[in-house]
């Protein structure tokens, strides 16, 4: 998290999806040095490999408060994705539960208008960690919300 007077920045790489990823293409390697013929498991790992890589999205939520701008960029080698909202149009910023058995969790922006926005797609763990972030970002923009 990087915060000066006027602006506050986080960032998030998806070091787990990028570390699954360069395991798997290290697996490739050591089934294609013994592979006699069946490269299936070699071709699989590579391929498993490379998708986690390449679908690893890093985020970037920059919060202006001069420009009164809360910036989503999500950006990955495939897709960019960025998302500008007005902070005079944010009604709260808080966590949102996954509706399903999981305990994730992920960071939503609530406009005035009932829309929500999230931070990232799919929810994953660390609550407390994303707490802070919310936190972080509700005291610095002045804006409402409460975690789960």
């Amino acid at each position: 998290m990087q915060t000066q007077n006027n602006a506050l920045t986080i960032r998030e790489y998806p070091l787990g999806e990028w570390g699954l990823g360069l395991f798997m293409l290290a697996v490739a390697g050591f089934t294609a040095v013994g592979a006699n013929g069946d490269w299936s498991i070699t071709l699989i790992a590579g391929v498993a490999g490379l998708l986690f890589i390449v679908v690893g999205t890093i985020l970037e939520v920059q919060a202006d408060r001069v420009g009164g701008l809360l910036t989503i960029r999500r950006t990955s080698l495939l897709r960019h994705y960025v998302r500008e909202i007005a902070v005079t149009d944010i009604a709260a910023l808080q966590l949102e539960r996954s509706s399903g058995s999981s305990s994730g969790c992920r960071i939503v922006v609530v406009t005035k208008e009932n829309e929500t926005i999230p931070f990232r797609t799919g929810y994953s763990r660390g609550g407390s960690a994303k707490e802070g972030k919310a936190k972080r970002l509700r005291e610095f923009l002045g804006v409402g919300g409460v975690d789960m």
